[in-house]
């Protein structure tokens, strides 16, 4: 039998702690907050879902769930600039490594709630 897909302890990432960056970048004109409900490290990247509030350009309210490479924190709803992907089906969110001025991204699944 293999190694579970979701072990206890988080990998030894080299990427460290991804953060909200509010530089603004004209390709992300969006603004959503996301509520983490469920989050798991796998054998190479975050695994995560939860609710998500997308402010403009109206207000709408969106299931997500992520599979990326970037850990951003999950304890309480966060602001992130995004744009759309694939619109009402693919977000990508903006990121900045933490203690840096490195960017990163990660794509989130969408739904309507």
């Amino acid at each position: 039998m293999g190694q579970p897909e979701f072990p206890v302890q988080a990998p030894d990432w080299k990427t460290g702690v991804w953060v909200a960056t509010w530089q603004r970048n004209p390709m992300y004109l969006l603004t959503v907050r996301l509520h983490v409900e469920q989050f798991r490290y796998g054998l190479t990247a975050a695994v995560g879902q939860g609710e998500a509030h997308l402010f403009n350009p109206h207000g709408e309210d969106l299931r997500f769930r992520y599979r990326c490479d970037r850990v951003f924190p999950t304890g309480s709803p966060a602001e992130f600039e995004a744009r759309w992907v694939k619109p009402g089906r693919q977000l990508e969110i903006l990121l900045r490594q933490v203690g840096t001025d490195h960017t990163g991204t990660c794509r989130l699944t969408t739904s309507a709630l």
